[in-house]
């Protein structure tokens, strides 16, 4: 789960630290209207999208389909990559589906995930030390990448990191997020035995 977290956070980073430049390579230079438009949409969305999680009582169900959610959120980032790429979906689509996706996954990981996981394998704790943990894990890719743009003398074509990032994001976190999910699976059917 924490590379999964680091990938979404420093991807999440990049977009929005790197917009900038990202909107310029896409078309949209000198456009700032974009920058808030597309957030907004995104931000609506994954509002609607998490607070239907209240919905659902069932600690283990909550949890498996957060966990789904995050895995549906990385790949979108990698499927819309792939689109754009491909020219089916227009630049200010992508950058939508890049956040939507982005953040379906982060926000949970970051925040209510790990308190559905404890209450659904019946644990007594907090998940402070793991959100922190998470966090601290998190902001050395978020690091890495700054370091990346700010020392290397490469020119940085933002669009193929974005693309190549994507690809790469969507392909490793779907994959740990099964392996998670198969592992988180065994602990909370051993914690809740049927009768």
């Amino acid at each position: 789960m924490i590379i999964v977290y680091m990938l979404l956070n420093a991807f999440r980073e990049t977009r929005s630290g790197f917009a900038k430049e990202i909107w310029a390579s896409i078309g949209y230079q000198g456009d700032l209207s974009v920058f808030s438009q597309s957030e907004i949409i995104v931000s609506i969305l994954i509002l609607i999208l998490l607070s239907l999680l209240v919905f659902v009582r069932k600690n283990a169900q909550a949890f498996y389909i957060t966990l789904i959610g995050v895995g549906v959120g990385s790949a979108l980032v990698g499927l819309s990559s792939f689109l754009y790429a491909q020219g089916v979906i227009t630049g200010f689509v992508w950058m939508i589906l890049l956040g939507l996706g982005t953040y379906m996954g982060y926000i949970p990981l970051g925040s209510f995930l790990f308190d559905r996981l404890l209450a659904a394998t019946n644990s007594v704790g907090t998940v402070g030390f793991l959100i922190y943990m998470l966090d601290a894990f998190a902001y050395i890719a978020s690091i890495s990448v700054m370091l990346y743009k700010n020392l290397s003398f490469a020119q940085v074509n933002w669009l193929q990191f974005m693309q190549k990032f994507g690809y790469l994001l969507a392909i490793v976190n779907v994959i740990m997020l099964v392996f998670a999910g198969w592992i988180f699976k065994q602990k909370i059917d051993k914690a809740n035995p049927k009768s």
